[in-house]
């Protein structure tokens, strides 16, 4: 994204969310997350690097689906998401003041990460990916911020310029 629009429009922005969803190919071409994978540690240890590529070049607000994986992977999300891995993802969006975003749809993340988010004091954001009469539902953000104990003082609020 960075170049991909002037700095006149995004100052115009709100805010900026971004997500990790497609992974460059390195032939320029794009790979959605949510395909098969054959190696899981492969997998990781790409996705991670873009991730850190976006959370320190990418000029965003706020990091959508921040710990999704693809469904073939989905069972070993306790294994592949490791405490560094997740706290390397904390650490660069405290440095950046970038808010995390709590899937409603995926239910990105669990507890265990926000958890360690909050204390970081990392901000929050609510977000279900629908268009449709679905978009008001966050039953799943709503449960995960009261196991969590966030409060208004949680969450990520727009700086109106």
């Amino acid at each position: 994204m960075v170049g991909s629009f002037s700095k006149t429009l995004l100052d115009e922005l709100d805010y900026v969310l971004m997500d990790a969803l497609t992974l460059p190919n390195g032939d320029g071409t794009w790979l959605a997350v949510y395909t098969h994978v054959d190696d899981e540690d492969a997998f990781m240890t790409r996705y991670m690097q873009f991730i850190e590529q976006l959370l320190t070049t990418e000029p965003i607000d706020i990091f959508g689906w921040p710990t999704f994986l693809p469904v073939p992977i989905a069972r070993q999300y306790s294994q592949l998401w490791t405490r560094p891995r997740m706290q390397r993802i904390i650490d660069l969006a405290r440095t950046k003041k970038i808010a995390i975003e709590i899937n409603e749809v995926a239910h990105v993340r669990d507890e265990s990460f926000i958890t360690l988010a909050k204390r970081a004091n990392l901000k929050f954001t609510f977000g279900t990916d629908s268009r449709n009469q679905n978009a008001a539902h966050f039953y799943y953000c709503c449960q995960m911020a009261q196991k969590c104990g966030l409060t208004e003082a949680d969450m990520f609020v727009v700086k109106r310029k």
